[in-house]
């Protein structure tokens, strides 16, 4: 059964383990746009910055 990476950050090593990818880049996105606070610096250089 394929399970879910936690905690691993290289991408080549999640696919070579046969492990599901979450990208949770979207709902970060979404919950700092509702946000009162400016956190775009968190996000500086990023592909999710644009």
């Amino acid at each position: 059964m394929k399970r879910i990476s936690l905690g691993t950050s290289d991408f080549k090593k999640i696919i070579d383990d046969n492990k599901y990818f979450v990208d949770k880049s979207l709902i970060i996105k979404d919950f700092l746009e509702k946000t009162q606070e400016d956190a775009s610096y968190l996000f500086e250089g990023l592909k999710i910055e644009k």
